[in-house]
Parts: structure tokens; C-alpha cells; sequence
């Protein structure tokens, strides 16, 4: 598909936004669905995976929405970001450790998606 962006990029001011992981508002941890990383973490807080497939040493680079929409609104308004691509991550020393993967479920509490109806975490993690 980039490429195909790239070929109208002579016709079009286009520009490229590459997010990493992106989970819910950076403020109050809403998601709209519950997908991807999040079923990941209710996995591991409930013990049903006790081991990822990766280095000790990984660290999750997770953005919250608002700073993605963010980013793209503030770049997309400056006429020399046409034609150049962007990776919107949390960047050095703002990834987690995946070193002790409950703690780092648990950190993440506040990025699970809420049940509307009860107002409740749906993930059951536990402070």
C-alpha cells in the first residue's frame, strides 16, 4: 500500500504515519474495542500464558490514541511533512519491559477498555 502512496506522491502532497501499538486515551485508559495487545495482557493476568515468544529483554512500545491523532493533526498542518514518513512510537525509555509480563499486565490496567454498562474493567486485573 505505501508504495502505491509513494507512486501518487508526485500528483498528491502525501505523507506516511507509521504508529506503533496503539492502546487507549493516554488519560482515562478508554478503548473503543478490545483487541490485539489487550487480549494479550487479560492472558497473561489470568495465567493462561506464562511465556511469550520473544527476548527477555523486549520492551512493548505502546502509544495512547490521542497522542497518535495528535501527532498526525500537527504534522498533517505543516506543508514540509509532505512526502516523508513518520513513526509515531514511545520511543527510548518510554517502552515497557516485558520482563516481568503480570507487572507490566497490571501497569497497563489503566489502558484496558471499560465496560460502559458497569463502568468496571473488563480485563478482571487486579492493582
Amino acid at each position: 500500500a505505501e508504495c502505491d502512496v509513494h507512486e501518487a506522491s508526485s500528483e498528491l502532497p502525501v505523507t506516511i504515519y507509521r504508529p506503533s501499538v496503539v492502546v487507549g486515551n493516554s488519560q482515562t485508559g478508554w478503548a473503543r474495542r478490545f483487541l490485539g495487545v489487550y487480549q494479550v495482557l487479560r492472558w497473561i493476568d489470568r495465567g493462561q500464558l506464562t511465556a511469550l515468544p520473544c527476548r527477555a529483554d523486549f520492551e512493548l512500545d505502546i502509544v495512547p490514541a490521542d497522542y497518535v491523532a495528535e501527532a498526525i493533526v500537527t504534522l498533517a498542518g505543516l506543508s514540509e511533512s509532505a512526502g516523508k514518513t513518520f513513526h509515531l512510537t514511545a520511543g527510548n525509555g518510554n517502552r515497557l519491559p516485558l520482563e516481568d509480563e503480570r507487572s507490566t499486565a497490571r501497569r497497563l490496567r489503566s489502558c484496558m477498555p471499560r465496560d460502559t454498562a458497569n463502568s468496571q474493567p473488563m480485563a478482571g486485573l487486579t492493582p
